[in-house]
């Protein structure tokens, strides 16, 4: 009995830890979309920096795939925290529709695209100061030599 109760508490220590691996995975998503696309935007636009509202548009537009991508796996993951019945990704497919994984996105999209679009703007701006700061450095260096 005392056996069952260490692996119990083992499993509920862990309990959450596929369903916090998987959020995890949604700002990877979205940097790594953002990354792809940048260079691209770039390119259209004939600059080396993106201005504010490219980075911010890029940025939200980003976040929103991400969302797309990710959504279902945060319903799945609420409907098994809570009491309802379908549980798993089979039974809402079969019992609701694939409609059922997408209810609330929009609200979702909404909340995470300005925080998005805000923060990659600063991180672009930033990149490029700390970039312009290596740059004189080392020139710098090479010239007192």
């Amino acid at each position: 009995k005392e056996l069952a109760s260490k692996n119990d508490s083992f499993s509920l220590f862990y309990a959450g830890f596929r369903a916090r691996l998987v959020a995890g995975i949604k700002p990877a998503i979205q940097f790594t979309i953002y990354e792809k696309l940048r260079p691209l935007v770039l390119t259209r636009t004939d600059g080396n920096t993106l201005t504010f509202a490219q980075s911010f548009v890029l940025g939200a537009l980003c976040r929103a795939i991400a969302d797309i991508i990710m959504y279902p796996a945060r319903v799945i993951k609420v409907r098994q925290q809570g009491m309802q019945e379908n549980k798993n990704l089979s039974a809402i497919l079969k019992n609701e529709g694939i409609g059922a994984l997408y209810k609330g996105l929009s609200l979702e999209v909404g909340r995470g695209v300005l925080s998005a679009g805000m923060m990659l703007m600063i991180k672009e701006k930033v990149y490029n100061l700390v970039a312009v700061f290596v740059l004189r450095l080392f020139s710098n260096r090479k010239q007192l030599r």
